[in-house]
């Protein structure tokens, strides 16, 4: 009887046998740390301040285009669902507008990475300004007023962090495939 060559990857999938990371595969654990950190970015009280990103609907729109099978529309609701209860608003706005900028995220995913990162910026500022009209209406629905045209500064910020996001992920992604070796 001869070993078998062929090793079972590790529990969460993103490193093979040896311990080193599958390439093209971002570590759930970072996934979960964005995520985490765009969730308490946007806890901070400056909901009526305009111009902030909400940089939560910019992770889940990242990592729906980078990582669809991880972050899908299931996580978008959600973490739309937290979002919701979070702020005190209508339950599922957020939970609603998320699955949608999500499902976008896969549908265009494809196309949005074959573009230079400007260009990728373009769609991504597209689909926020989405999110954000579908927020606008839920909100206007369940009673709420129009905020002004000012609400949509934030679509613009959070696309100007497009590349930033991108380029750190091209660093971790870099990282991972050319681990220095200790001396």
């Amino acid at each position: 009887m001869s070993a078998n060559p062929i090793q079972p990857v590790a529990q969460s999938g993103t490193y093979g046998p040896g311990g080193q990371a599958l390439p093209g595969r971002t570590p759930t654990r970072a996934i979960v740390l964005w995520l985490f950190v765009a969730v308490l970015f946007d806890l901070l009280p400056w909901h009526d301040m305009r111009g902030i990103p909400d940089l939560v609907s910019l992770a889940v729109l990242f990592w729906a285009i980078h990582e669809s099978r991880r972050v899908n529309v299931g996580s978008a609701f959600f973490l739309g669902l937290l979002m919701d209860a979070a702020n005190g608003v209508l339950i599922g706005q957020h939970a609603l507008a998320y699955s949608v900028l999500a499902y976008g995220g896969i549908v265009l995913s494809r196309r949005v990475l074959g573009f230079g990162l400007w260009a990728q910026a373009v769609h991504v500022v597209l689909l926020l300004l989405l999110n954000q009209i579908l927020l606008l209406i839920l909100g206007m629905a369940a009673g709420g007023t129009f905020p002004g045209w000012s609400y949509f500064i934030g679509c613009l910020s959070a696309a100007a962090l497009w590349p930033v996001l991108s380029l750190l992920h091209q660093l971790g992604e870099q990282a991972r495939e050319h681990p220095t070796t200790p001396h």
